[in-house]
C-alpha cells in the first residue's frame, strides 16, 4: 500500500483539532537490501529510530514487504508493531535483493 496517501486521507477525515495528535516519519532502506546490508546500517537505523521515538510516549511501526521486515527488526523501539507481509526468507522470497547467495549466508 500506497502508506503516505494513505495517512494523508486518514488525516484530513479526522475531526478538527485531532490532525495534530500524531506524526508520520517514514523510513526507506535505499540499497534495498531488506534493512540488513550490514551490521552497521543496522546499528544505525536501531539508533535513529530510538532517537526519534524515544520522544514519544506510544509508537506504532507500520509497514508491508520490506517495511513489514523492518517493523519486526526494530520492533524493540516500538509500543506496537503492525507488519503486513513480511519478507523473512529472503532466499526463497519471489522479491528479494538483487544479491548473490553468498549475501544471503551473511
Amino acid at each position: 500500500p500506497n502508506w503516505g496517501g494513505l495517512l494523508g486521507r486518514l488525516r484530513k477525515a479526522m475531526p478538527s483539532g485531532c490532525q495534530d495528535k500524531f506524526d508520520v516519519l517514514f523510513v526507506v532502506d535505499p540499497s534495498r537490501s531488506w534493512y540488513s546490508g550490514n551490521q552497521s546500517e543496522n546499528s544505525y537505523y536501531a539508533k535513529q529510530l530510538k532517537k526519534v521515538t524515544s520522544q514519544y510516549q506510544r509508537t506504532v511501526l507500520l509497514g508491508d514487504s520490506m517495511g513489514a521486515s523492518a517493523c519486526l527488526l526494530y520492533a524493540q523501539v516500538a509500543t506496537s508493531v503492525l507488519a503486513f507481509c513480511p519478507q523473512v526468507d529472503l532466499v526463497y522470497s519471489s522479491i528479494r535483493p538483487g544479491e548473490s547467495l553468498e549475501w544471503f549466508s551473511n
